[in-house]
């Protein structure tokens, strides 16, 4: 035989390759190489033939598939059956004990790739006997060699399958059954619609059409069989056994009688292992619903509450994704459930279970729910104010996600029963995902409640009464009359609500009483000025309760009205954040924020605590009480203890005291109470202080949204600045006493937005802000400023500085002159103030952010920084004003340049002279002020136009000459002002200068 080149076996080395695309590609090359070129036909088979036997894996893959594609375009009268046995006969030893089953996986591998070729068909017996003999000398290969056969079986007649399959097989096959051999068992199943009169002698529960009945019998045998297989066989049987037991309508019987009874027969740990995988693998091909409630039976339910409520370790870890993965198989059967209307059946089993949600940390039921159809869904409603409280608490999750029709039935339903807490605050939190809210801080704010919510909720609240409808058609008449219609109807709608299902006679009546007011507020809009201050402080009393379902009913109310709030009424909601803690804590009911926001749980916390509500027992306490009690605490307390042993109702007679000893008991108990009472006034307080702060950050949502509302005024945001910086000042000073620092970040953080709003110009059809409004809110600002040192409310009270400049602004270089005038003035004073209440921050924010603007005044801050009457620091911000005034020209025209000519000149005169000063005395340097006045340089020799390069050329060229010459011979003078230049103009002063001399000395 001619050796084969090398390329042809690189090709063969490749059908090994692990990587399955690499191994797919030389499959195709190997195959394609022959089929054009078949020199080395006979190494190739030869070589396929004996590579169907290595112990790797993915090389049986690789050339068992090379050989299937290449038998395919074989001359069968060369090749025959005989030739292609001899090749693997001498290949494959089966006798060599070494590599016996290798060889043999060889074999079978070698028949199945000459039967898919198609072009052995016809030689059915010789292909099969040598299967079977391969059988019964390495029967591990039984369940592979069977499903081999199942592949024949389907494409042969029945004469064929009897006389060349069912005949040799016929000794096995007989006593398959009673020995519980799963391969037989599973081969009967799968041709059992084909050849089921052929296997009905052997196989008794097979019937004439090829269905199976399983009898109890069966059962056992079939369950017998199951515990045999092994891991990998395990889920072949089952897949079988399963499909052909819900093609008979018997799913039910199979699963329990011998699935379930497989998975939970052991070891906990095998248990474990297999119930779960097991489980999804029965629903997987499923599409009736029902399998579900035999699949989770109480067997999977205990394995689950101790799987998803157990330690994590590693092992429990791997076993709960497991256990999550059949949920998601249950969630994804009732997606595809052909047969909707089966889904309460399933919703009731699971319920009667308990709180399956919550056990498996997976929404199964809430998923059937919403699958629900709509008259399902109004049986499954009727039913729910009797159910566990769990079950109720499931339905704030989901019902954003019902068809309107089913929220519509949930409501009405819950508002007719007589209501209970869980009722209540099911009612309360699922109206309040009605509303849909969206808040980009400064930008915009949606708060919408759909029409068809409104329909629904007038409907609810009108109900079957005739009187109640005549009551509801008259306050929508009152309010359509009104310009914040929307704010009173909704608001009215939900206080009616909120009436119908509190379970407290007091709740009940405010609410109505409230509801009253509403309708008021709306019959005065029109004829009381002061009906909508009526009106917002029945907003903040909603909000100041601290139950949760109020607050976006009250944003809803207010976000509406803001177009029609004046600024006085903006005002007295400012006001309530300035109140006192006391006075503010006051105003809140006993539900905190924590037990509010603790009914919001979505029912994922569901254990009841009947100790939960109650406080532990000071020790402390007890023992000053007993203290006081004396003689009678002893007594009470065995009285107690005695109580507890025999189980009876009534104890032992209260000591009897004699005055003196009653005397003395009273002022022992007021020194006891004495000695107690700050500790209970510490709490009270604490109390008051959480409730304040939980209500002033409610307030502060709403200033929020006036903010970012486009409907509302710019003059009403504009009015919101020096009241926000007299509250933060206020908030900061509050936090320094307590020694807290969460109070000032509210106003800190409404200031920010404020500086960041758009310019009210862009209000279409309204007029701008007129410009002595904006120098008075600048003056108001000014002297808000005095005395803050706190960094953040500084730089937020700079950037509003900022904002008023921009406001004013009709280009980049161009603002409003008094406006201007007033920021120049402001600078000014700054410089020449004397008890330093003007920061250098609110001084110079609008100059360095918008500097374009004041090209003007370069001469004068030019002069200011150099002038040595005004002191150092000042000079230096002076400076730094000066440079970026200069810099702002580098984005702007030649011309504009060439204007300030003059100007410019003058400086680099001035910065000239200084440097050259400085240099000759190092010693009186202020580093700072040196290095903000080489940005000075820098941007003088950088920014300006070329043409006016030249006039300035000769004072900046000798001056940066004369640097570089003092760095080296007075380096350790200048030496300290690197570190200021590198922070100031982020670069080295020898850097920096050259740069300036380069750009010079190109124009020339």
């Amino acid at each position: 035989m001619i050796r084969p080149p090398q390329e042809l076996l690189t090709l063969f080395y490749g059908l090994s390759e692990l990587d399955e695309k690499k191994r797919q590609k030389s499959i195709s090359e190997v195959v394609r190489k022959f089929e054009t070129d078949k020199t080395h036909l006979g190494y190739c088979i030869e070589r396929l033939v004996g590579g169907i036997s290595s112990n790797r894996a993915a090389s049986r893959i690789g050339y068992s598939t090379a050989l299937s594609l290449i038998l395919q375009n074989l001359d069968v009268s060369e090749w025959t059956l005989d030739r292609i046995f001899g090749i693997a006969d001498t290949k494959m030893d089966l006798k060599d004990r070494s590599a016996g089953y290798t060889h043999a996986i060889g074999h079978h591998l070698l028949a199945v790739a000459l039967w898919n070729s198609g072009l052995y068909n016809k030689s059915v017996n010789s292909i099969t006997s040598r299967e079977i003999t391969l059988m019964h000398h390495f029967p591990l290969l039984a369940a592979s060699v069977l499903a081999f056969f199942v592949d024949i079986s389907q494409k042969v007649s029945a004469k064929e399958f009897k006389e060349h399959i069912l005949a040799p097989l016929r000794q096995y096959l007989e006593s398959a059954l009673t020995t519980s051999t799963p391969e037989y068992i599973a081969f009967a199943l799968q041709l059992r619609q084909k050849f089921s009169n052929q296997l009905r002698d052997n196989f008794p529960f097979i019937q004439s059409d090829g269905s199976v009945n399983f009898s109890q019998e069966h059962c056992q045998l079939l369950f017998a069989a199951l515990k045999k297989c092994d891991r990998a066989y395990s889920r072949v049987f089952i897949s079988h056994l399963i499909s052909s037991a819900r093609e008979s309508e018997q799913f039910d019987l199979v699963y329990k009688e011998v699935i379930e009874k497989w998975t939970t027969n052991g070891d906990e740990n095998k248990v474990l292992e297999r119930i779960f995988d097991v489980a999804a693998l029965c629903l997987q091909n499923s599409t009736n619903c029902l399998d579900i409630m035999t699949v989770f039976s109480e067997e999977l339910l205990k394995r689950l509450k101790n799987v998803m409520h157990a330690r994590k370790d590693p092992q429990k870890r791997i076993v709960q994704e497991k256990a999550k993965s059949l949920c998601k198989e249950m969630i994804s059967l009732i997606g595809r459930s052909e047969n909707k209307d089966q889904l309460l059946k399933v919703l009731k089993h699971l319920d009667d279970l308990g709180n399956v949600d919550q056990i498996c940390s997976v929404r199964i039921t809430t998923e059937i729910i919403l699958q629900l159809p709509v008259n399902l869904f109004g049986k499954f409603v009727t039913k729910l104010p009797d159910q566990p409280e769990w079950s109720l608490r499931r339905m704030t999750s989901i019902f954003g996600k019902l068809p309107i029709q089913s929220q519509a039935k949930l409501l009405a339903t819950l508002a007719t029963v007589t209501p209970t807490q869980t009722i209540q605050s099911t009612v309360c939190q699922v109206l309040d995902t009605l509303f849909y809210v969206m808040v980009r801080p400064g930008e915009s704010v949606q708060l919408h409640l759909s029409e068809e919510n409104v329909k629904m909720l007038t409907k609810i609240v009108s109900g079957d009464d005739q009187e109640q409808a005549e009551i509801v058609q008259s306050a929508r008449e009152i309010f359509e009359k009104t310009p914040y219609k929307d704010s009173l109807l909704v608001l009215w709608l939900y206080l009616k609500l909120w009436a119908k299902v509190s379970t407290s006679q007091e709740d009940k009546q405010q609410y109505e009483d409230e509801a009253s007011e509403v309708v008021e507020i709306g019959q005065k809009s029109g004829k009381d000025s002061d009906s909508l201050t009526i009106f917002l402080d029945l907003l903040l009393n909603l909000l100041g309760r601290s139950r949760k379902y109020h607050r976006t009913p009250a944003y809803f109310a207010y976000v509406h009205l803001l177009p029609h709030i004046s600024t006085d009424q903006l005002m007295h909601i400012v006001s309530v954040m300035t109140m006192d803690d006391e006075e503010l804590g006051g105003e809140f009911s006993d539900v905190d924020d924590e037990e509010a926001d603790s009914e919001d749980n979505d029912g994922e916390s569901d254990v009841d605590d009947e100790e939960g509500d109650s406080e532990g027992v000071d020790a402390e306490l007890l023992t000053k009480l007993n203290q006081a009690l004396g003689k009678a605490a002893v007594n009470g307390n065995s009285q107690h203890k005695g109580d507890e042993e025999s189980g009876s109702e009534s104890g032992s007679e209260p000591p009897d005291l004699d005055d003196e000893e009653m005397l003395a008991m009273d002022e022992r108990l007021a020194e006891a109470f004495k000695k107690m009472a700050p500790a209970f006034a510490k709490k009270d307080k604490s109390d008051s202080q959480k409730a304040a702060a939980a209500f002033r950050s409610r307030v502060a949502d709403l200033l929020l949204f006036t903010l970012s509302y486009k409907e509302t005024p710019m003059k009403l945001k504009m009015s919101l600045i020096i009241p926000l910086v007299e509250l933060a000042k206020i908030q900061l000073k509050k936090d320094s006493a307590n020694g807290e620092g969460g109070h000032v970040k509210k106003a800190i953080e409404l200031l920010n937005i404020v500086a960041h709003l758009k310019k009210p110009q862009t209000d279409a059809g309204k007029k701008p802000i007129k410009d002595n409004q904006l120098i008075e809110i600048l003056d108001g600002l000014k002297q808000e400023a005095k005395g803050i040192t706190n960094p953040e409310l500084a730089s937020a009270v700079a950037q509003l500085a900022c904002f008023i400049l921009h406001s004013s602004m009709t280009s980049q270089t161009e603002a409003s002159p008094s406006v201007k005038q007033a920021f120049v003035n402001l600078f000014t004073e700054f410089m020449t103030q004397q008890d330093g209440s003007i920061g250098n921050e609110l001084a110079v924010a609008a100059v360095i952010k918008y500097s374009g603007v004041f090209l003007d005044d370069l001469m004068m801050f030019g002069q200011m920084a150099f002038n040595e009457e005004y002191r150092i620091f000042r000079r230096t911000e002076a400076a730094n004003c000066a440079a970026c005034i200069v810099q702002s020209l580098k984005n702007m025209d030649e011309e504009v340049s060439a204007q300030h000519a003059s100007a410019l000149k003058k400086v680099a005169k001035m910065v000239a002279e200084y440097v050259m000063k400085a240099i000759e005395n190092p010693q009186e340097i202020k580093p700072r002020f040196f290095a903000t006045a080489l940005k000075l340089v820098h941007s003088l020799g950088l920014s300006i136009a070329d043409e006016v390069k030249p006039s300035i050329a000769k004072h900046l060229l000798p001056l940066c000459d004369k640097i570089l010459e003092a760095e080296q011979e007075q380096g350790k003078s200048l030496r300290k002002c690197n570190a200021a230049c590198h922070q100031i103009c982020g670069r080295p002063q020898g850097s920096l200068v050259k740069a300036v001399i380069k750009s010079l000395r190109e124009e020339e």
